[in-house]
């Protein structure tokens, strides 16, 4: 009799290989994360517009720098967010949410 580990084990018909491993499923979206985050962080075109942009807004490289850092972070979990209502409502009601939003704003 042998025993294997349950990852080695194969799975049921139609089922996902995940479904029972929480924590791989964690550690499978917190690197997909982490890829995502130097991906915006490092490839998004923003670089060269830096130096203007804080000369436009009197402050220093170190502090636009920070925005940038800040902005970069916050846009994965509204990239989520946006992913999931996206599949749940569908793209016409979530762009036209999104549109009312923004016509409330000004």
């Amino acid at each position: 009799m042998t025993l294997s580990a349950p990852e080695t084990q194969p799975d049921a018909p139609g089922k996902s290989g995940l479904r029972g491993h929480p924590v791989h499923l964690a550690r499978i979206t917190l690197a997909v994360c982490l890829i995502f985050w130097v991906f915006v962080f490092s490839d998004s075109g923003w670089g060269p517009l830096l130096v203007p942009l804080s000369t436009q807004l009197h402050i220093s490289l170190t502090t636009t720098g920070l925005l940038y850092v800040i902005w970069s972070t916050g846009y994965l979990p509204g990239a989520l967010v946006g992913g999931a209502m996206l599949d749940r409502y569908g793209p016409r009601r979530v762009l036209l949410g999104a549109a009312l939003i923004e016509l409330a704003e000004g």
